[in-house]
Formats: structure tokens, sequence, C-alpha cells
């Protein structure tokens, strides 16, 4: 069965989280939408750091904080209420001194406020719609956060090709370094291939390389 890969990094422990969405056995639980939350009074409907039941997302008690106010826990593990993820893509880490915050479940970008868009979170069988979170967005060479660039290259719910901006903390590696994940590199640069690559558009040409357009109007010099 064709399946869709999804790697993501928004992880609260880590640059990267990864989940493995098996398909659903005969005695697999009911999948809940993260869109309707359908769960019940007191529970929510999120994507579980381990799913159990062959199938996702999955039930889990409901937290007291309201989407886009600051967070704790990872993963659906977290004290977000009904409908939210708690997150720090798009915003300072935790471990910069920032916080993360409860974002939007979604299965498209029409389920997301003005100026963020879904991004999926991990691997679906190819008959479930995919599960994501509302991220906020930049543009390439736009502004951030004091200490932050737009810099953080997610995934699209609508399929691997379609890649967004996020922004994140400044980075130390430079264009032509080896870099680990994508808050590593100096600003106005992407992760790509585990490489530092300076971002491009219009009226930011390559130093060297040819523009490679992957984040709407703008690319990535390769």
């Amino acid at each position: 069965m064709r399946r869709w890969c999804w790697l993501v990094v928004v992880a609260a422990c880590g640059e990267g989280e990864f989940h493995w969405i098996p398909d659903a056995g005969p005695d697999a639980a009911p999948r809940c939408s993260v869109v309707e939350q359908d769960c019940g009074a007191g529970q929510k409907c999120t994507m579980p750091t381990v799913p159990s039941n062959g199938a996702a997302p999955a039930c889990s008690p409901a937290g007291p904080v309201a989407i886009d106010a600051a967070c704790s826990g990872s993963s659906g593990e977290d004290d977000c209420g009904a409908g939210g993820y708690c997150t720090y893509a798009g915003v300072l880490p935790p471990q910069n001194g920032g916080a993360s915050y409860c974002r939007t479940l979604c299965e498209a970008d029409m389920h997301c406020p003005s100026g963020q868009r879904c991004t999926p979170l991990g691997i679906e069988p190819a008959n479930f719609t995919p599960v994501g979170f509302c991220a906020p967005t930049c543009a390439a060479f736009g502004a951030c956060p004091s200490g932050m660039t737009c810099g953080d290259h997610l995934p699209s719910i609508t399929g691997p090709s379609d890649l967004l901006l996020a922004c994140r903390p400044s980075g130390a590696v430079p264009v032509g370094g080896t870099c680990q994940g994508n808050l590593r590199c100096v600003p106005d640069s992407v992760c790509i291939n585990m490489g530092c690559r300076a971002l491009c558009d219009a009226t930011h040409p390559c130093a060297s390389g040819t523009c490679n357009m992957r984040f709407g109007t703008a690319g990535v010099c390769l």
C-alpha cells in the first residue's frame, strides 16, 4: 500500500519528531477527528507519541491551555485543550529561552488561522486523511523576532514538494558547512541534505549555484 512519509522538525525534546502510523487492523479502535474533536467531554483528539491502536489520531485527556497560549509537553502528551497541539515550530524554542504554544490541529490549510499553514505530523496509510498542526510561517528574508531568522523548512500537508518556511533561532554553521538540523545554520539559509544552503529570490541572487525554487517565490542555492 502506498504511504506518505513526513519528517517534522518540531519536537520539544530535540530537532526532529517522527510518527509512525501503521495500518489500522480489524481490532483497531475507531479513528477520531482532530477537526471535529469528537472524543467527548474532557477528552481531545490528538496525535499520540506511540499509537497503540493501529491507527491515528487517538483520544486522550484534554488540558486547560487554549490555542496560541504557552504550553508544556510534546507529541500529543501535553496540556493543550481540545483541538490544540503543543509545539515550538516558528517560535523561539524553550531551550533558547522561549516557549512552546498550543497550535490548531488540522487536515488542510483551511483549518488554520491567517499567517499559519498546516504541516503534517507523521506517516498515514494512503486511505487516511493526513493530520497536522498549524505552524506560523514567514517569508524568505522577511522579519522574525529578535535572534531568529526565516530559515526553518517544514513540509506542507498538501505534499512533500510544497515546503514552508518558519522562523528559527539563528545558528552558527556557515553556508557550505555541514548541519545536523534546521536550527544550526546562519541567518537566511536552510539545512538541505545535511548542508547549509543560502536562500534566494528575485532580489537575492545566488553567490554560487542555481536558485532552486522551493518556497513559493523563494528558493535555495544548489
